[in-house]
Formats: C-alpha cells, sequence, structure tokens
C-alpha cells in the first residue's frame, strides 16, 4: 500500500494510504506518491514537482508577554519606550496606557500601526514578530 498526497487545485487536501488502483485516487486533480519519510501535509501546495509548506498565519493577537519576549529576541524591546516617547501628545499617552496596562496586543491596534514606523519596521516585519511571539 502506497502513501498519496491527494490534490486539487494544487493543494494538499488529504495524504492517504492506498493501493495504486483504488478508484478514489480518480476523485483528485492528482495523487501524488510520497516516499515513507517525506513530510506533506493538508495544505501544502504543489507545482507539479515540489511540495511547499503553507505560510505561517499571522495571529490576531498575541499576549503582551509574548509581545515583549519577541521584541527583545528582535533586540526591539528597549526601543520600544522611546519610540513612544517621541509621539506627539494624546497619542502618547494612550500608546503609553496600551502598552503598560494592555493583556494582548492585537495586530489590528492602532498602537501597532503607530510603532510600526516609529521601530523603522515594515509590514511584514511586523506580521514576522506576531508569528514568532504566538510560538512563545
Amino acid at each position: 500500500m502506497a502513501r498519496y498526497a491527494l490534490i486539487r487545485a494544487g493543494v494538499v487536501v488529504n495524504v492517504a494510504r492506498a493501493e495504486p488502483d483504488w478508484p478514489g485516487l480518480a476523485d483528485y486533480d492528482q495523487a501524488v506518491e510520497l516516499a515513507e519519510d517525506q513530510a506533506v501535509a493538508p495544505g501544502h501546495t504543489y507545482d507539479g514537482s515540489v511540495f511547499a509548506a503553507p505560510a505561517p498565519r499571522v495571529p490576531a493577537a498575541v499576549t503582551m508577554r509574548q509581545a515583549r519576549l519577541a521584541l527583545l529576541g528582535a533586540n526591539l524591546l528597549s526601543s520600544v519606550d522611546t519610540a513612544i516617547d517621541a509621539l506627539p501628545e494624546p497619542t502618547k499617552s494612550a500608546a503609553r496606557i496600551e502598552w503598560e496596562y494592555s493583556n494582548e496586543l492585537q495586530r489590528g491596534n492602532a498602537l501597532v500601526a503607530v510603532l510600526t514606523p516609529a521601530l523603522g519596521l515594515t509590514s511584514e516585519q511586523v506580521d514576522a514578530l506576531f508569528i514568532a511571539a504566538s510560538a512563545l
């Protein structure tokens, strides 16, 4: 019995063991036989020759502990206070309250939008920080 990646529209929808003549394989755009140790799972993409893992999803929110640890790991934690202090009022006071008293940091929060350029980050770098934070 072989192991197959069952593919629709270039995306693996299932990985299953089947005999090569199993009629159910015809229900998919492609059924690609996998090596036993080949790490492929639903959500991977397939371009006809190579499987690729899906991009990690950016979480909508992380805890402030996670956010601070991710910023520490990126050597940016000490820059946050400086960036907040450089903001004009009342944005500065609102940012300080958010930073010091929130339980979580939401990706769409105004604090994130204000601190992104103040810390010299791109939107993609902020997404990467949220992904890294969610793993902490």
